[in-house]
């Protein structure tokens, strides 16, 4: 009875980790982080004066489209 219980709830917890996974990769989790960093870093050449306002703005769309687009 008791070994039954043990392999329920042992599935039950892979499949509940399996679909927590599933839901965010790990490949588009760490392209966010990266898609983020290049907004602060274009943010700060910004700043900075060393890109205009439309070359800012250019760029700032390109990577946020990004972000919205699963990769492949």
């Amino acid at each position: 009875m008791i070994e039954a219980a043990l392999v329920i709830a042992i599935v039950i917890a892979c499949v509940t980790w399996y679909v927590q996974h599933r839901r965010l990769p790990r490949a588009s989790g760490m392209a966010l982080l990266r898609e983020t960093a290049g907004l602060e870093v274009l943010s700060e050449r910004y700043a900075r004066g060393e890109i205009g306002r439309e070359e800012f703005i250019t760029k700032r769309d390109d990577i946020l489209e990004g972000i919205s687009l699963p990769r492949a």
